[in-house]
Formats: C-alpha cells, structure tokens, sequence
C-alpha cells in the first residue's frame, strides 16, 4: 500500500482502530466498492458511496455532515485503490477529517468480524 499512497493522503487506520471507532460509532464508513459488493456485505453501519459513482451518489449519501466528520473509507483491501480516490476526493471537497481502513473489507471479514448485506441479513 506504500507504493500506492502519496504525500498528503488521508491517515490509515489499523484493523484494531476500525474496530474500536466501529464499536463506538465514532465516524462514518464509506464503502468505495461498486454497490453491488457492498450489497453482497459491508461493514455494519457503512454506506455505499463507491468511488466511480461519486459524482452520482455524494450529495443524497453526505448530505447535512458537517465537514469535520470522521470519515473512514474502505474497499476491496490490499489490491485495491478506491479508499485512496475516494478519500481524495472527500478531502478535495473539503471534508477536514478522513481516514483510510486499508486492509478493507477483507481484513475485516478475515478476522471474523460482523457484517451486514446478503452474506449476513
């Protein structure tokens, strides 16, 4: 993931601070995945905000968050990018407090952790 980062991108967050922020509802997950992925299973409380759909989907899934909100952005894990262009893209407009969950969705159902979505209603 070093090799795909940049000076200036948003902050990881380990597998052990997501759960932490998720079990304390601290901050807003966006999933950067198509919506069908997300559809198939998401981490508990995210909302779908995928990458390639930004433009489309921004306004209805932000709207009324204040731009100091945490927001902690993932998506399909090690080989992935889109946490990393959606994550631009949110500080681009301006949201000051955004966070990349690298490992993503992956990392989070291999450590055995709940999801929602069809996999688990």
């Amino acid at each position: 993931y070093k090799l795909m980062a940049q000076p200036g991108d948003p902050a990881f967050m380990s597998l052990s601070q997501v759960i932490e922020a998720e079990s304390k509802k601290e901050g807003l997950f966006l999933d950067a995945r198509s919506e069908d992925l997300y559809k198939t299973g998401h981490l508990p409380g995210a909302k779908s905000l995928p990458f390639y759909d930004y433009d489309a989907k921004a306004g209805a899934v932000l709207k009324g968050l204040e731009k100091k909100t945490t927001l902690i952005v993932y998506c399909e894990g090690i080989t992935c990018e889109l946490s990393f262009f959606l994550g631009r893209q949110l500080e681009k407009d301006g949201f000051k407090n955004v966070k990349i969950f690298y490992g993503g969705y992956p990392e989070w159902t291999n450590a055995g952790l709940p999801i929602e979505g069809e996999k688990n209603p």
